[in-house]
């Protein structure tokens, strides 16, 4: 939370000098996240999941930078014009 104050936001990098502990912590919250999604076993409790949501915290950092939404809008862009030909 306090990363969020100074910051304006959770997207925490894992390889940050300046939060070394945080980052770490953070990428193995985003680890159990990801496990937790697949169904396979984890730490990360569904209660936990909840409270870091609320806070905004960010679970997946490619869809958070708008890296995953312009991958699908371009992959989207190629349907149309393969469609079209």
């Amino acid at each position: 939370v306090e990363f969020k104050k100074v910051h304006g936001h959770c997207n925490v990098p894992t390889k940050s000098k300046e939060n070394q502990k945080l980052g770490n912590w953070v990428g193995w919250q985003r680890v159990g996240y990801r496990k937790c999604k697949a169904g396979k076993e984890n730490q990360l409790s569904e209660e936990r999941i909840k409270l870091l949501e609320d806070i905004g915290f960010c679970f997946n950092v490619f869809e958070a930078n708008g890296i995953v939404r312009k991958r699908r809008r371009k992959e989207a862009e190629e349907a149309v014009a393969d469609s079209s030909d």
